[in-house]
């Protein structure tokens, strides 16, 4: 399973998360292409293109209040649910 991690976190989170999680693949979001976080709205999008099935986030003021933005993530294949 492939992770994305939101920016609220840490590069050496997702490497510390990738020791103990292998085989699953754990990414901070500063380090894909072009080096740079994304407006919350964008991150479905991002998860679809990059292949990532699950977001881990703390970010509980805009991903855990915004129920919008977590129902898009579930329907676009994104997140899973459980």
């Amino acid at each position: 399973m492939r992770y994305l991690l939101d920016e609220c976190l840490s590069d050496l989170t997702a490497r510390t998360m990738a020791v103990f999680g292998a085989p699953d693949e754990f990414v901070y979001i500063r380090t894909l292409p072009g080096g740079q976080g994304a407006d919350d709205p964008d991150i479905s999008a991002i998860c679809v293109e990059e292949g990532f099935e699950t977001l881990i986030t703390i970010n509980v003021k805009d991903f855990g209040a915004r129920r919008l933005i977590y129902e898009r993530l579930i329907a676009d294949g994104s997140m899973s649910s459980y």
